[in-house]
């Protein structure tokens, strides 16, 4: 069952799909000015996940932004079987624009509506979650129950995850402090000065505050004692958000 925190955090997304805002960056939580960044998302999405050695694919959180449309439409153009899952506002949107033998949509807030789907016995050589854990408060769940689909040897990428801790570290800098400036086009006067990424958590109350370092490590420790080889990777240097978020790359061995 969806607490008010993740009930909260899809009403925009459900409003957008109502009014059938589709294609648009900011659709996928991303600002205007970062229209056509997709490419490079898509990019690192592909050299991430190694797609070109990939027969399946599943995203959760697909959402029907300029990036879903990139990972659509790969996967009928290189006949890759893709599973995208996203709630039912999003997927009926994209349910008008796409259909092939080999693409399958399903709808619900995952994993609460997808008991059958968990149960099934398919799995995918690659999961994607991008720009999505942090519109749930149970992220370590969401991803442990993913990470049931995919198969031995398969990769699953969970990607542009909004670490409070690693925004903060930046933001408290002077370096970061000019950039977030420059990025906001506002005065240095007008951003906030931080002591320490702590000061920064304390003060921010806009943010999923789950999702911090401690995350992180727990994904870490616990998925390896669960079988799996599992790295942090910085987001390259041309993707919107690359100063304050990072993906975590997770193989499952056995």
């Amino acid at each position: 069952m969806l607490d008010e925190f993740q009930k909260n955090s899809i009403k925009p997304y459900i409003e957008m799909a109502k009014e059938k805002k589709i294609g648009l960056t900011q659709s996928a939580g991303r600002y205007a000015e970062d229209s056509g960044k997709e490419e490079f998302i898509w990019k690192d999405i592909q050299e991430k996940l190694c797609l070109v050695q990939s027969g399946s694919l599943l995203d959760l959180g697909v959402g029907f932004g300029p990036l879903a449309s990139k990972i659509i439409n790969y996967c009928i153009k290189e006949k890759k079987t893709g599973y995208f899952y996203d709630i039912p506002e999003v997927i009926e949107n994209l349910r008008t624009e796409w259909s092939a033998p080999n693409i399958y949509f399903l709808k619900g807030f995952f994993p609460y509506d997808a008991g059958e789907f968990l149960d099934s016995d398919i799995k995918f050589d690659s999961i994607l979650v991008y720009s999505v854990i942090h519109y749930t408060s149970k992220p370590f769940e969401f991803i442990k129950e993913a990470a049931r689909k995919l198969k031995i040897g398969g990769r699953m990428l969970i990607a542009d995850i909004p670490n409070v801790d690693k925004k903060g570290r930046f933001l408290c800098t002077e370096n970061g402090r000019k950039f977030h400036a420059s990025y906001k086009k506002i005065p240095l006067n007008e951003v906030p000065i931080y002591k320490d990424q702590a000061d920064f958590v304390l003060k921010n109350e806009n943010q999923n505050k789950v999702i911090n370092d401690q995350l992180i490590s727990k994904i870490l420790v616990e998925f390896r004692a669960f079988g799996y080889d599992v790295y942090v990777l910085p987001q390259n240097e041309d993707l919107p958000f690359s100063k304050t978020r990072e993906d975590i790359l997770l193989i499952r061995n056995y």
